[in-house]
């Protein structure tokens, strides 16, 4: 299934109201020159006293900026410029968890919506237009040309959920989001990580560091769908948990094992992936960084199990990874 390329309103709402909180220190430095973000800090400026600011600060304090995307992706999506300043997902909404009643309780998609009224967003969302434009097309120009669809149907098999690609340089720091609205996955993908060669963070600018992070948003919601056939892997392995010393900003961002589990698994995924468009050379070097930077050494005996497991889906002993997990839990444990 094609992957769709959009600006989604929702996406650059929530990120223009962050912009406003602490979590816009969150990796000082990553993509803070985009000139999109540069143009809407300047412009937000007068409004940091804004009610939906101080109940984003509050809520900053509890929940990390993912779930801010995951409430906000419920709400109305297509163009706001039309749309009533008042949003709320209904409480009934299938995705509603804990986290997401907080924002429930704090009226916060109204919040939102007299944010996105007051600040007239949409008039510089107008005035940017052309910026907005170019960012879509640089990925939508990525992904034609990246491979990465051919390379979900190698890993996972057949997948049916439209997948869609929101450019979101507003994003505080530079992350990536998988979101799901019940109907639709969505990657919300901060600018490239500013630097000498990329002044501006633009996507075009570092094609390859974009297609990865696609990659894996997209991934977790094929690969969760893939667990979902063998939960009994979480319980598994998790004591495979404290045979490693995490770090960066895994200690912070990932406090439960199947979250870890996840991310390390994910990312042996995309190690594949970029050893399928890049060569085995690119593909170490991917490893060597995922084990150095964040102690996840796990994922060496991940990536080998994946490997067995597409030489054997060529020979025609699975369908599709789902059918695999089982072996990889046995995999994970045993290490062979």
């Amino acid at each position: 299934m094609p992957i769709e390329v959009r600006i989604d309103d929702r996406v650059r709402a929530v990120s223009s109201v962050m912009l406003l909180t602490d979590f816009v220190d969150e990796n000082k430095g990553c993509g803070e020159r985009h000139p999109l973000k540069v143009r809407t800090i300047e412009y937000l400026e007068d409004f940091a006293d804004h009610p939906c600011a101080v109940a984003a600060g509050e809520l900053s304090g509890k929940q990390w900026m993912c779930a801010f995307h995951r409430y906000t992706i419920l709400l109305p999506g297509g163009s706001w410029a039309d749309a009533v300043p008042t949003l709320m997902p209904s409480k009934e909404h299938p995705l509603m968890d804990d986290t997401l009643w907080r924002f429930a309780d704090a009226d916060f998609g109204s919040l939102l919506g007299r944010f996105y009224a007051d600040t007239r967003l949409q008039t510089l969302w107008d005035k940017t237009m052309e910026e907005w434009e170019a960012a879509r097309e640089d990925c939508a120009h990525i992904v034609r040309n990246s491979r990465v669809e051919e390379f979900f149907d190698i890993l996972f098999g057949k997948y049916d959920c439209p997948l869609v690609v929101a450019p979101n340089p507003l994003d505080p720091p530079t992350f990536g989001f998988c979101l799901n609205d019940g109907h639709t996955t969505y990657a919300a993908l901060g600018a490239p990580v500013t630097s000498d060669r990329n002044p501006s963070g633009r996507y075009a600018n570092d094609p390859r560091m974009t297609a990865d992070l696609v990659f894996h948003e997209f991934s977790h919601v094929l690969w969760r769908a893939a667990r979902d056939a063998y939960p009994a892997i979480v319980d598994e392995t998790a004591s495979l948990q404290n045979t490693m010393e995490y770090r960066g900003y895994f200690p912070k961002s990932y406090d439960t094992w199947d979250c870890i589990l996840d991310e390390i698994v994910i990312r042996a995924a995309t190690a594949h992936y970029v050893a399928h468009r890049d060569g085995d050379l690119k593909a170490q070097a991917f490893l060597d960084h995922e084990k150095q930077e964040y102690g996840i050494d796990l994922i060496d005996t991940v990536f080998h199990a994946l490997g067995r497991y597409m030489e054997a889906r060529r020979r025609g002993e699975y369908d599709s990874l789902s059918q695999f997990v089982p072996a990889l839990s046995e995999i994970m444990r045993t290490g062979c």
